[in-house]
C-alpha cells in the first residue's frame, strides 16, 4: 500500500489546577460573596499599605511602580472585622500563581485576610482583597464590556455599603442560601451552550444546636434561609425524588456563621434513572464491549449525521458486558434516541450505525422517553453489518534506528478534532524491539500518535494514513528531546 507522508507534531498539553477551596479551574477561582467572604475573614478592614519586608520595583510607561509582598503594613483607615489597632500586618506572597497577591506602595485597599496554620494574617487573589481605585469605564469599549465594567462598580458599592453596616450594627442574622441543579442535558447540533436545569423542590434540611430548618427549593431551583442566629450548622438531608446527590461533601457539611455572615451552597444532583437492553450479533449471540450511547431527539432535525457530527460530551453512553446487557444510568428525563456507533466506528466496536429499534435512518429512530426516577427499557439492538478490520504494524525507533521501547500508541480519527487533545487509554505500547501492533478499518482515515510518558520526546508524532487493507512494517522516527 501506499502510505501518506508523516506529519509530526509536537503535542504537550500541561494543565495545573489551583488547589483552593473554591471552584477552581486552571488557576482561576470563584469569588466568594461579599457576606462569604467576610464570614470566613478573621480580619476585614480598609487600609493602606506603607511598608512591607519584601519590595518589587518594575518600570511602567516611564514611571515606576513598587510592590509590596511578604508581611505587608497596612494603616488602617476603616475597620470593619477584626482590627483592634491602628496598624495591621497581612501576609502576601506575591508570586506568579492564581492565590498569589502583591500590594501597591501607599496605595488604599479593601482587604480579607485569613488565618491559616502559621498563625499568619494572609491575602489572597481568590478572596475579595482589592484596590480601592475606581473603576474607570471607557466610552470607546465594547458596550456589553461597559455594562460589565457598571454591574461591577455597584456590586463594590454594595459591598462596602455591606461592611458598614455590620460595622455599625445595623444589620443581624446569618444566611445560607443556593441552588440546586441536576447534571446537563444532551445537547442537539444547533442547540447554544450547554443547558443547567434547576430543580425545583429539593428538600434541604439544616440543623444546629438549637435550631432545625427544612426548606424546599423554588420554581427557580433555589433556597434561602435568612436571620439565623450565628453557630455552626450542618446540612443533614438533601432529598428530592428521582435523583441523588452528586456532591455528597454538603451532606454532613458543618458551616460555621458568625453574625452577618454568609455560606452559600450549590447543590448538584444526578438523575437515578437508567437505561438498560443487550446487544446481539445477526444470529442472536450477545455482543461484548459494544458502546451504546443516548443522544438527544433535535438530532432527528439534521438531514443526515456523518461521522464525527455528533461528540462525545452530547452523548451518555453504557459498554455491553459478556451477556451482551448494558445499562446507560444517571440520564436526565427527557426525549432520546438509542444508537450504536453514533459518533462513528471504532475498531472496538467495528459496527455501522444504527438507532432503535434497528435502523440506519436517524429520522426513522424511535424517540425513548425517559421520565423522572424510572428505569427505562430493556432496548435491544441487533448487530448485522460488522465493518473489516485490518492490522496496523509498526515500529517506532529513534534517529540512529534504536527502538523505542514502550511508547504508547494510540489511533485517532483525522478529522476528530475534540479527542485528539484529551486523556485516553492507549490501545498498544512498543514492544523490547520497538514494534507494535494496532487494528484500523477498512478505508478509514487515521491518525497513529506516539507519546512516551516520561516526556523523553522531543515532539509527540502522529501519521496520518488510511487503511485500505494489512499495514505492515510502517516505520516512525522520532527524536529525544534536548
Amino acid at each position: 500500500m501506499k502510505v501518506r507522508r508523516l506529519v509530526f507534531l509536537l503535542t504537550l498539553l500541561v494543565i495545573v489546577i489551583c488547589g483552593i477551596h473554591q471552584e477552581s479551574a486552571a488557576c482561576s477561582c470563584a469569588t466568594p460573596p461579599a457576606c462569604e467572604a467576610f464570614n470566613r475573614a478573621t480580619a476585614v478592614f480598609i487600609g493602606r499599605a506603607i511598608h512591607a519586608s519584601k519590595k518589587r520595583a518594575e518600570l511602567y510607561e516611564g514611571k515606576v511602580y513598587t510592590s509590596y509582598f511578604g508581611e505587608v503594613v497596612f494603616e488602617i483607615i476603616e475597620p470593619f472585622y477584626g482590627v483592634t489597632g491602628r496598624l495591621m500586618t497581612v501576609w502576601a506572597s506575591g508570586g506568579g500563581m492564581c492565590w498569589d497577591m502583591e500590594f501597591g506602595a501607599g496605595e488604599t485597599y479593601l482587604v480579607y485576610a485569613n488565618e491559616v496554620e502559621d498563625k499568619k494574617l494572609w491575602v489572597g487573589g481568590c478572596g475579595r482583597t482589592r484596590s480601592l481605585r475606581p473603576i474607570s469605564i471607557d466610552p470607546s469599549d465594547n458596550p456589553s464590556y461597559q455594562e460589565y465594567q457598571r454591574n461591577l462598580q455597584k456590586e463594590y458599592d454594595d459591598e462596602l455599603e455591606f461592611l458598614r453596616n455590620v460595622a455599625r450594627k445595623t444589620l443581624s442574622g446569618a444566611r445560607i442560601y443556593g441552588e440546586a441543579h441536576s447534571i446537563l442535558r444532551l445537547l442537539g447540533k444547533n442547540d447554544k451552550g450547554r443547558k443547567t436545569s434547576f430543580l425545583a423542590g429539593a428538600t434541604i434540611k439544616i440543623e444546629s444546636q438549637r435550631q432545625s430548618l427544612e426548606v424546599k427549593t423554588d420554581s427557580d431551583g433555589k433556597f434561602d434561609i435568612r436571620g439565623l442566629e450565628p453557630g455552626v450548622y450542618k446540612v443533614t438531608s438533601v432529598s428530592l425524588e428521582g435523583y441523588f446527590s452528586a456532591n455528597s461533601e454538603y451532606i454532613n457539611k458543618e458551616l460555621s456563621l458568625r453574625d452577618c455572615g454568609c455560606a452559600q451552597l450549590r447543590l448538584i444532583f444526578s438523575p437515578s434513572t437508567q437505561v438498560n437492553g443487550r446487544v446481539l450479533d445477526a444470529e442472536g449471540k450477545p455482543l461484548a464491549g459494544v458502546e451504546v450511547s443516548l443522544i438527544s431527539e433535535k438530532w432527528r432535525e439534521e438531514e443526515e449525521i456523518k461521522d464525527g457530527d455528533i461528540k462525545s460530551f452530547q452523548t451518555r453512553d453504557g459498554k455491553t458486558d459478556t451477556d451482551g446487557r448494558y445499562k446507560i444510568g444517571s440520564v436526565e428525563h427527557g426525549r432520546y434516541l438509542l444508537g450504536v456507533s453514533v459518533i462513528r466506528p471504532t475498531p472496538k466496536s467495528p459496527y455501522t450505525r444504527i438507532f432503535y429499534p434497528g435502523v440506519a435512518d436517524i429520522k426513522q429512530a424511535e424517540v425513548i422517553t425517559i421520565e423522572p426516577g424510572k428505569t427505562t427499557g430493556p432496548f435491544d439492538l441487533r448487530l448485522t453489518h460488522k465493518l473489516e478490520k485490518h492490522t496496523i504494524q509498526g515500529i517506532v525507533v529513534w534517529p540512529d534506528d534504536t527502538p523505542v521501547v514502550g511508547a504508547k500508541i494510540s489511533l485517532l480519527p483525522a478529522d476528530d478534532w475534540l479527542r485528539r487533545w484529551l486523556p485516553r487509554d492507549y490501545e498498544a505500547t512498543t514492544d523490547e524491539r520497538g514494534r507494535f501492533n494496532i487494528d484500523g478499518l477498512k478505508d478509514y482515515e487515521y491518525k497513529i500518535q506516539v507519546y512516551l510518558s516520561d516526556d523523553e520526546l522531543d515532539r509527540s508524532v502522529e501519521e496520518e494514513l488510511k487503511v485500505p487493507g494489512d499495514v505492515k512494517d510502517l516505520k516512525i522516527v522520532v527524536s529525544k528531546r534536548q
